[in-house]
C-alpha cells in the first residue's frame, strides 16, 4: 500500500470516529454506517483534531452520509433576521473523488453549510469596523486631571514601606557619623547614597527624616491650626513635601490618638435589624400601644396590644384614656383569657415608654418564682419589632373599613380583627393557627421548633469597622437610636463619650452569629458594634492654641456712623 493511500485510510478511520463522537454529543441517529475500531495512531490524530474547531479540508474524507445540522431553536418562517441553512445534495458528494485537489475543493464547498440572509437590507448588516467603533465608544474614558499628585521616587517608596522608627533612625545617624555600619535595610543599592547628615538632622534624598516625636508634633501643629488641613489625606500631602518618611498610615495612627479627633469621629448608621428573637414555648408576652390617626378620620382612642410571641396569639383593646386604670382592666382580661388556654405568662417584654406602665402590676400577679426577673425593657429608643409588626398588620386591616367609610370607631372592629388573626394559619409554625399552637403539648412544640423554628439566613456583620475583643478600649456613642435614624444631631458634633471603657465580654446575637452585643466594665448597658469607637492605648489630649484673640470695641448706637464703614 502506498503512503498516500495509507494516509487516506487513516483519515477515513479518523472521520468515522469523529462522526461517532459527534453523534453521541448531539443525539443524532440518522447515520447507520458502522465505525471501525480505533488503533493507537488514529487515537493520537483524533486528540489533535479535537483541539481544533474546524479540521483542515485535506483530512476530511469521503463519506456517504448526509450532513446533519442541529439547532437549539426552530427556524421562524418569514423571519429576516434568522439565518437559514441550505441543504446539500448528497448524490453529488458520492460522485466526488478526493484524490485530486479539485475534488477536495468541490467537497469543501458542498459539505460546509451556507448562511443565507433572507430579506435583510445591506445597511442593517453590521460590518467589523462599525462593531469596533461601538465597542470603543462604550469603554470608559479616563478622567482628565490637570494637576497630578507629586510623584514619589522608587527609593522613597521603599523607605515609606520600611517605615523605620526612632531607634532604627538613630542607628543610621550613628553609622553616618562613623560609629558603626548601616543596617541592611538602609544599605541597599541605590539607597545608601541618599542618606546624609546636615548638622544633627538626618536627611534622605534632600528631605529631613522625622522620628516618631517629630511626626506627632507636625500632625498636631496642622490639626489645631485653622489655616491648615485637619483630615488624613490633606495632612499627608502637606507633610510629604516637608519630610521624607511620613506615610498616610502614620497620619491616621496619630490622628486617631487625639482625644478631640475621637470625640468628633464619624459614626456608622445602624442596621435595620440586628438580631432575631428565638422563642421555643408560649409565655413571652409582648406589649405596646398605638394611636389611630385623627387625620384619617378615626375617633380618639388609645389601642393597647398584648400578644404571645411564640404563637402570635393577640388581643387589642381600644381605651378611651390611657390611664393606669384602663390599662390594668385590659391587661387583666388578656391574662385571664391566655391562662384559660393552659399557659401562664413568664416574661413581659416592652419598650421604655411610660404609656404602658399599668400592665406591669397585673403581670407580676402571675409570677411563679419571686427570685426571677419578669419585666424586661428593650434598649433605649428601640422598639419591640415583633409587636410593632403585629400592630402594623392590625392597622392595615382597620384602614380598609375607614377608607370604605364604614366606621370610624376602632371598638367596633378590633375584636373581630384579632379573632381573624388568631385563626389564621402560620406557615412558619407548621401551618397551624395561634389557637391550635396553644393546644400543643411539650413534645409537639419541640417538633415544631425543630422543623420551623430556625432560619438559615443571617445578617452580615458591619463592614469597615475594626474587630473588637475582650479588653479592647472603646468610647460609647451618646445618641439614642431615634437620634441615629432621624439625624436629629449633626454628624460633625461631639457624639462619643469622654470616658473610655474596656470590653468585658461580647455575646453573639440569637439567630445572627455574625453580630455581637458588647458588655463593658463600669456600664450596665450592652451595645452593638456601630455604637462603639475603638481607641488606642495611649490617648493624646494635648492641644495647641493657634487662634488669634481679637479685641473688639463695643460702640453705642449714638457713636456709630455708617459713613465710616465705606
Amino acid at each position: 500500500m502506498t503512503r498516500k493511500n495509507a494516509t487516506l485510510n487513516e483519515a477515513t478511520n479518523l472521520w468515522g470516529s469523529w462522526l461517532g463522537y459527534w453523534r453521541g454529543a448531539f443525539g443524532s441517529t440518522t447515520v447507520t454506517s458502522q465505525v471501525r475500531p480505533l488503533n493507537r495512531r488514529t487515537k493520537r490524530a483524533m486528540k489533535a483534531l479535537k483541539k481544533q474547531r474546524n479540521p483542515p479540508p485535506e483530512l476530511v474524507p469521503y463519506r456517504s452520509e448526509p450532513v446533519v445540522i442541529t439547532r437549539s431553536h426552530p427556524v421562524q418562517k418569514n423571519d429576516p433576521k434568522e439565518t437559514a441553512i441550505a441543504p446539500k445534495p448528497v448524490a453529488k458528494i458520492k460522485q466526488l473523488n478526493l484524490k485530486d485537489a479539485e475534488s477536495r475543493k468541490k467537497f469543501k464547498a458542498l459539505v460546509q453549510p451556507e448562511e443565507v440572509y433572507k430579506g435583510v437590507p445591506e445597511d442593517l448588516i453590521e460590518n467589523p469596523e462599525e462593531r469596533r467603533r461601538k465597542i470603543e465608544a462604550k469603554q470608559e474614558k479616563k478622567k482628565l486631571r490637570l494637576f497630578q499628585p507629586a510623584a514619589i521616587g522608587k527609593y522613597r517608596r521603599m523607605l515609606l514601606w520600611v517605615n523605620p522608627g526612632t531607634e532604627k533612625l538613630a542607628i543610621v545617624r550613628k553609622a553616618l557619623q562613623g560609629k558603626g555600619e548601616l543596617p541592611r535595610w538602609a544599605n541597599r543599592a541605590g539607597i545608601r547614597d541618599l542618606w546624609a547628615l546636615s548638622g544633627a538632622q538626618l536627611m534622605f534624598a534632600g528631605l529631613p527624616v522625622a522620628d516618631d516625636k517629630d511626626k506627632r508634633e507636625a500632625v498636631r501643629a496642622l490639626y489645631y491650626n485653622p489655616k491648615e488641613p485637619s483630615t488624613i489625606h490633606p495632612i499627608t500631602d502637606k507633610l510629604r513635601g516637608r519630610f521624607a518618611n511620613v506615610s498616610r498610615g502614620d497620619v491616621t495612627k496619630i490622628l486617631r490618638s487625639f482625644e478631640t479627633y475621637q470625640l468628633n469621629f464619624r459614626r456608622r448608621l445602624p442596621a435595620k435589624v440586628n438580631g432575631r428573637m428565638t422563642l421555643n414555648k408560649p409565655g413571652t408576652i409582648l406589649c405596646d400601644m398605638f394611636f389611630p390617626s385623627a387625620q384619617l378620620g378615626w375617633q380618639k382612642y388609645s389601642c393597647l396590644t398584648l400578644m404571645d410571641g411564640w404563637s402570635r396569639y393577640v388581643r387589642c383593646y381600644a381605651l378611651k384614656r390611657k390611664s393606669k386604670k384602663f390599662q390594668q382592666g385590659a391587661a387583666l382580661d388578656f391574662f385571664q383569657n391566655f391562662a384559660a388556654l393552659g399557659h401562664l405568662p413568664r416574661i413581659l417584654l416592652m419598650d421604655k415608654g411610660t404609656d404602658i406602665s399599668g400592665v406591669k402590676e397585673i403581670a407580676l400577679r402571675y409570677r411563679t418564682d419571686p427570685t426571677k426577673k419578669m419585666i424586661f425593657h428593650s434598649q433605649t429608643g428601640q422598639p419591640v419589632n415583633l409587636v410593632e409588626q403585629t400592630q402594623s398588620q392590625i392597622q392595615r386591616r382597620m384602614q380598609v373599613f375607614r377608607t370604605a367609610g364604614l366606621t370610624d370607631d376602632p371598638r367596633e372592629i378590633l375584636e373581630d380583627i384579632c379573632e381573624q388573626i388568631n385563626n389564621q394559619r402560620r406557615p412558619e409554625r407548621g401551618n397551624l393557627t395561634p389557637m391550635q399552637l396553644l393546644t400543643l403539648n411539650k413534645t409537639q412544640r419541640t417538633r415544631i421548633n425543630a422543623e420551623y423554628g430556625r432560619k438559615d439566613d443571617t445578617l452580615p456583620a458591619v463592614k469597615g469597622l475594626r474587630e473588637l475583643f475582650r479588653g479592647s478600649r472603646v468610647r460609647v456613642l451618646m445618641m439614642t437610636r431615634k437620634e441615629q435614624i432621624t439625624g436629629a444631631l449633626k454628624g460633625f458634633t461631639p457624639k462619643w463619650s469622654r470616658d473610655v471603657y474596656t470590653i468585658k465580654k461580647k455575646v453573639a446575637l440569637a439567630g445572627n452569629p455574625n453580630n455581637f452585643r458588647f458588655h463593658l466594665h463600669g456600664d450596665s448597658e450592652s451595645y452593638f458594634r456601630h455604637e462603639l469607637l475603638w481607641v488606642p492605648r495611649k490617648v493624646d489630649s494635648e492641644t495647641i492654641d493657634f487662634i488669634q484673640k481679637m479685641e473688639i470695641e463695643e460702640l453705642d448706637d449714638d457713636e456709630y456712623n455708617p459713613a465710616e464703614d465705606g
